[in-house]
């Protein structure tokens, strides 16, 4: 009986034992565990970074885009206000003169060249279908085939050209040089358009 107990004793010490828990076994494998987990996660917030830098990116542009178009409707909308003021006839032209040439100036000092000539399309496309957005109240396909189709089509010209000298001086904004680009410079544009599209239409010449 001792016997007995004696061999299933040395047979308890002499077979393996378990690993414990927290031996330097089960240690080594929970390192490489979270090695692998920690180069996982890095490897996704990487992924994920390059996905949101390549959503701002696209995110920035689609906003600058909508900007653009946001102030180019919005010019276009103060040409229509403008275009409540009644125009003031003059009796030795057909084409009377108008306060929308202000909202034009307007336009290409402040919106720079590209957005100003797009804010006049806007407003003169607005024109062609029949909106009666002209002074005194004028619209319709009709005015680009009369004596002020040379004024009109002159205006996207002319706020590009504002756009474009005033632009090209850069910020600050200067009241002289501003002025000289405004009405000294850009009237001459637009009148150079105006007579040819009233000679144009009406049959003129310059000696009349």
């Amino acid at each position: 009986m001792l016997g007995e107990v004696g061999i299933a004793h040395s047979k308890t010490l002499g077979s393996p034992r378990a690993p414990v828990k927290g031996s330097a076994p089960e240690r080594g494998t929970q390192r490489a565990s979270w090695a692998r987990d920690l180069n996982t996660v890095q490897v996704l917030c990487l992924d994920s970074f390059r996905h949101l830098k390549g959503l701002l990116v696209n995110s920035s542009a689609n906003s600058n885009v909508a900007r653009d178009m946001a102030l180019i409707a919005v010019f276009a909308g103060i040409m229509a206000a403008v275009g409540l003021i009644p125009a003031l006839p003059i009796p030795v032209s057909p084409v009377p003169i108008t306060a929308q040439t202000l909202g034009v100036l307007l336009a290409g000092a402040i919106l720079g060249p590209r957005r100003g000539a797009l804010s006049m399309v806007l407003f003169l496309s607005l024109v062609a279908v029949g909106l009666p957005l002209l002074a005194n109240g004028r619209g319709g396909i009709g005015v680009f085939v009369g004596p002020s189709v040379g004024f009109l089509l002159g205006w996207i010209v002319m706020a590009w050209f504002v756009g474009f000298l005033t632009y090209k001086i850069g910020a600050p904004y200067r009241l002289v040089p501003g002025i000289i680009i405004n009405l000294i410079a850009s009237i001459p544009v637009l009148y150079a358009f105006g007579i040819v599209g009233m000679m144009a239409v009406t049959g003129m010449s310059l000696k009349a």
